[in-house]
């Protein structure tokens, strides 16, 4: 049997702008002095901190820059799924469609980021991995302007399941769907993964990503080569170094901005909900880039993701900052 874990209606009778489907998940953060780990190593670390992560720094970060949004999920009758429940209606996030599956347990994941900020992730699969088309309310995407899904939530038979319920219902529906394949997307089936991308408005992903999945070193050819798989807009993370974007008139290259790297957890969560936050304020594709890029520097600042998503001062003071006073406009005050 399921429950469900009821809340108010943001703002009840107007929708949603993005729901997310699974991928709900905590973070167990542990600082250490280097990455990789060798065998019969002793490391030691300098705390443990706990915050949720997965699609729900994602949603936290949608939700901070003012959009209205709510979670499709699975989590067990646990501390760790109390946890994520709390932080997300705290952050004002629907949870009402997020079902607490008794006797199991929450998906977790070990993060161990080194003092260069380089991180590794160890992920304790839990109900997140066993969300059904069950969970799927039709009436709850038909309530949404835009899906949101990323590879982690694919990976199991059963969530691959719900997303592909998701899917069909946003399709028919005319929603747009947005995708990140994320590193787990060598475990995906193909043409699972074929399906979504074609299905998709935006896909968004890192370089290692794009390469391993189109087989092209070039990020050129790599681009192009997912655009033609269906979607409209393919954008890359590049880290450091920007990101790539390109659409079937344009493709360029976006440089980030220089600043102290701490920790790249929920980055490109971060950048995810800002870059499409930015289109639907009717920003140009190369803006909405670069406030992507503006917001996704912010947070590798910081250890950890969840609540340690960039705020909206934060925000503020990094856009006046770099003379970017444009984007102002776009953040409302609180």
């Amino acid at each position: 049997m399921r429950q469900k874990i009821e809340s108010q209606r943001l703002d009840k009778g107007l929708g949603f702008d993005i729901i997310s489907i699974g991928d709900c998940v905590v973070d167990l953060i542990m600082k250490i002095q280097r990455l990789p780990i060798n065998k019969e190593s002793v490391i030691q670390a300098e705390d443990v901190r706990m915050q949720c992560g997965g699609a729900c720094n994602f949603l936290i970060m949608a939700s901070r820059l003012g959009l209205k949004v709510g979670a499709i999920d699975r989590v067990g009758d646990d501390y760790y799924g109390e946890f994520i429940i709390a932080t997300l209606k705290d952050e004002n996030i629907d949870v009402s469609h997020i079902h607490v599956a008794k006797g199991e347990n929450s998906t977790s994941v070990i993060v161990i980021v080194d003092t260069k900020g380089n991180h590794a992730f160890i992920g304790v699969l839990g109900a997140s991995m066993r969300l059904t088309p069950y969970d799927i309310d039709p009436d709850y995407i038909k309530n949404t302007k835009f899906v949101y899904i990323t590879g982690y939530t694919m990976i199991s038979q059963s969530a691959l399941n719900a997303i592909n319920k998701a899917i069909r219902l946003a399709k028919e529906l005319h929603i747009p769907i947005i995708f990140d394949p994320s590193p787990e997307l060598k475990n995906i089936p193909k043409n699972a993964l074929e399906k979504t991308i074609s299905s998709s408005k935006i896909v968004l992903m890192n370089e290692n990503e794009a390469k391993i999945l189109t087989r092209k070193k070039s990020l050129t050819e790599a681009s192009k080569k997912i655009l033609h798989k269906g979607c409209e807009i393919v954008t890359i993370k590049l880290g450091a170094k920007g990101c790539l974007v390109c659409t079937e008139d344009k493709l360029e290259i976006i440089p980030s901005f220089k600043v102290k790297l701490v920790d790249t957890t929920g980055a490109g969560d971060s950048f995810n909900a800002a870059f499409v936050f930015a289109l639907m304020k009717n920003l140009s594709i190369k803006d909405a880039a670069i406030f992507a890029n503006a917001i996704g520097a912010i947070k590798v600042q910081k250890l950890g993701a969840g609540k340690n998503v960039p705020e909206k001062q934060e925000i503020i003071n990094f856009l006046i900052k770099h003379k970017l006073r444009k984007f102002l406009k776009l953040i409302k005050p609180s």
